[in-house]
């Protein structure tokens, strides 16, 4: 992975408080959507299917994160296991990505 710099990603992080693009949609319907993660010698990507209901949905919550949030440095050659615990009201998440 590589690491966030830049006065673009510092001015993203001042204003959303996070290193990640998020994204809410406004209109009911069904959505492809693809998230990538730019490597320096590969990068992956997932494609999956968004279905927003007409009546909305009350968003998922993170309830935990490991490693902790802060600052994670990880050699090129290097593996890094990242996961969270997400929380949802109604219990019917299939998965977060």
């Amino acid at each position: 992975m590589r690491a966030i710099t830049g006065p673009w990603y510092t001015a993203y992080y001042s204003y959303q408080g996070v290193e990640y693009w998020r994204y809410t949609f406004d209109t009911a319907g069904t959505y492809e959507v693809t998230a990538a993660l730019n490597g320096d010698e590969q990068n992956a990507r997932s494609r999956l299917t968004v279905h927003v209901n007409p009546t909305g949905n009350v968003a998922p919550a993170i309830e935990e994160v490991r490693p902790a949030t802060g600052l994670l440095e990880v050699d090129r050659d290097s593996e890094a296991a990242l996961e969270l615990n997400v929380i949802h009201s109604n219990r019917n998440l299939d998965r977060v990505v």
